[in-house]
């Protein structure tokens, strides 16, 4: 009928040790486990799409978890992105073999870019970067 569906799920369990942020001069080796920086345990995307004829269309959600971006001198400096739920949809229309028009909308729902250091409630940084857009025309010589 030209619908189709699309899930992508990835959990990914990381650990990188560093030297502990408690070791001192009775114990210089001490080591601590953490969760590899830059690295999300959650990521995820579904879509919904219709194909049919000269028209193709998608309307997709994408997550992504929160990860440790920086390692602090303590847990309570520790800098972590926050999750992210973003709303796109896109089209396609070819009018010929060569020649494309397309469009898509990205970040419907204005998610914000958010960075806190140590929990959720101490937020040290919040960007909007509202929706935008692409529209125009492909042309395949």
């Amino acid at each position: 009928s030209g619908f189709n569906i699309y899930l992508n799920y990835t959990y990914t369990d990381s650990e990188a040790d560093i030297q502990s942020r408690q070791a001192d001069e009775t114990n210089p080796e001490a080591s601590e486990t953490l969760r590899l920086p830059g690295q999300a345990s959650h990521v995820g995307n579904a879509a919904l799409g219709y194909e049919k004829n000269k028209f193709s269309g998608r309307i997709a959600v994408n997550f992504n978890g929160e990860y440790l971006s920086e390692v602090g001198g303590s847990l309570e400096e520790d800098v972590y992105v926050a999750d992210r739920l973003q709303l796109d949809i896109s089209a396609t229309y070819a009018i010929n073999r060569q020649v494309r028009t397309f469009a898509e909308f990205l970040n419907l729902t204005n998610q914000p870019f958010e960075v806190y250091q140590g929990n959720q409630d101490t937020v040290i940084q919040r960007e909007f970067y509202s929706f935008w857009a692409r529209v125009g025309l492909k042309i395949d010589l």
